[in-house]
């Protein structure tokens, strides 16, 4: 966050920086199933809120959907929830809602699924990310060594969202 001042009004500007990520094989493989953990609570939410809709009945909240995730990692067809952290699956089911609420203002289509080859394939940290030097600690995955380019000032919690650079086809 960068502070200007203009006609004695203060203002806060907030910037984004971007670093590329240098994972170990080992780590660039937890990456691609984070990103389809993601895709696929994404299309589970998306498809549950469609069939409601179609049903005629009342679409579940956001909330209400964030509270599924526990019992999805209980059961066994969708244990394997269970690695990944929770935090990034509930941003995955925020995402939806970022989606509809996009929807009902005009500002976009109507949510479609997210497919597994080509499009944006990315997951997000919303907290506990940290840095030190020229590495980033992402919860369940550990310490990632990324090439810094530039030193931001810190001026609040870090947060982060993890975009692959290739698309695998």
């Amino acid at each position: 966050m960068t502070e200007s001042t203009t006609d004695n009004h203060r203002m806060m500007v907030q910037k984004g920086y971007q670093f590329k990520l240098e994972p170990t094989a080992e780590q660039a493989a937890l990456f691609w199933q984070y990103v389809g953990a993601t895709r696929w609570v994404y299309n589970y939410m998306l498809d549950q809120r469609k069939a409601a809709f179609r049903a005629g009945g009342k679409t579940p909240t956001t909330n209400e959907q964030i509270n599924q995730l526990p019992v999805l990692k209980r059961q066994a067809a969708t244990a394997w929830l269970t690695t990944i952290y929770s935090q990034v699956l509930q941003n995955a089911v925020r995402d939806l809602d970022n989606a509809f609420d996009r929807f009902f203002k005009g500002q976009n289509g109507y949510p479609k699924f997210k497919k597994k080859h080509g499009g944006r394939q990315s997951f997000s940290y919303p907290q506990n990310v940290k840095v030190d030097g020229n590495q980033v600690w992402l919860p369940m995955i550990g310490w990632v060594k990324f090439r810094r380019s530039h030193k931001p000032k810190r001026y609040r919690e870090i947060d982060g969202t993890i975009i692959t650079g290739d698309h695998q086809t």
